[in-house]
């Protein structure tokens, strides 16, 4: 997609397109948000998966900015911690994810409870304790929007 029609703010002003991606957003959490996607999470449109992450990237394709989170701290909309902590959490799922894909033998999102055991010992979480902690850490931390 050419630059200019992501930073044309005459196309679709930031005000609209911030409400549609939020709406977006709450619409997935609605669907992937029940206690089975709790239990088996999903790594890319569940809460706290990838998609979160990249509504960030593409707010601030929307400004201009590079798809780099170290452009959304220079801008003031990130702080360093939040931005270190987000990288550290992209890196986990993309990496979790990948080897769901080659456990699965398709293009699995959903961390189901067939997989968990063997991706678990294959990521190095060998007692159960510790892969309930990765199952539940597989998820990007971000807190629901507050209820308006």
């Amino acid at each position: 997609m050419p630059a200019a029609l992501m930073t044309d703010t005459t196309l679709w002003p930031l005000p609209r397109f911030l409400a549609a991606r939020m709406e977006e957003q709450a619409q997935r959490r609605a669907r992937r948000g029940d206690s089975s996607y709790r239990l088996e999470p999903d790594l890319k449109d569940g809460p706290g998966g990838l998609r979160q992450l990249d509504l960030l990237y593409w707010l601030g394709l929307r400004m201009g900015l590079p798809r780099d989170l170290s452009a959304l701290t220079r801008e003031g909309l990130l702080d360093a911690a939040a931005a270190a902590a987000l990288e550290s959490a992209e890196a986990l799922l993309a990496r979790d994810r990948y080897a769901l894909h080659l456990q699965a033998a398709r293009a699995e999102e959903r961390l189901l409870f067939d997989h968990q055991r063997a991706l678990a010992q294959q990521l190095g979480y060998a007692t159960m304790p510790a892969r309930w902690r990765w199952s539940a850490s597989c998820r990007i931390t971000t807190a629901p929007p507050p209820a308006s």
